[in-house]
């Protein structure tokens, strides 16, 4: 009986130590350090919120850079890579329909562009799948070919520290840039 005693005031403890102090005390860290982060990076513009910085968005129009395809609809809820096997018909049959999608006139298609990301919401395409993007946008807006691969540059984020990943370009961010210099340029 003193065992099973001194065994619930363990599991008492612990349970307090490990699910109230320390998620409070990392909450209470990253709210104070990474407040942008923890409000989950969402951009407001003209009093609206237009999306997530780390959730990708779904953008159909020829004016918009495209992201990646995904596999849950860009839905964050049930998000996800489907089940499909590599060796699957299935995956093959996308790819091609993905390929034709994505095909721009120099027949390139970024590898990314093929396939759907593992999460299915993945924010960001390599600088290669934007430049591949730009004929189609600067003719669906009336503007030089230059003016968006110099948009492009300046939205490239580095890799992490240096090292980790590799260089991309935030979809949404990169949108909300073209609209932004179009709208600046009609000024």
């Amino acid at each position: 009986m003193k065992n099973l005693w001194i065994s619930f005031k363990f599991l008492v403890i612990l349970s307090i130590v490990t699910g109230v102090i320390y998620p409070a005390i990392i909450t209470g860290a990253s709210h104070l350090f990474f407040v942008d982060n923890t409000t989950g990076n969402i951009i407001v513009k003209d009093g609206k919120n237009i999306g997530a910085v780390f959730v990708g968005q779904l953008f159909q129009q020829d004016k918009y850079f495209w992201g990646r395809p995904s596999a849950g609809n860009y839905n964050t809820l049930p998000s996800g890579a489907s089940n499909i096997s590599p060796a699957s018909s299935a995956i093959f049959q996308t790819m091609q329909e993905n390929k034709a999608k994505y095909m721009n006139p120099t027949g390139k298609v970024a590898d990314e562009m093929l396939f759907t990301s593992a999460s299915g919401i993945d924010p960001h395409i390599s600088p290669q799948a934007a430049f591949e993007q730009v004929q189609r946008i600067a003719n669906a807006r009336n503007i030089s070919e230059k003016e968006v691969e110099k948009l492009i540059n300046k939205t490239i984020e580095p890799r992490d520290f240096g090292f980790l990943g590799e260089m991309r370009v935030n979809v949404l961010k990169l949108n909300i840039a073209l609209d932004d210099m179009e709208t600046y340029a009609r000024k």
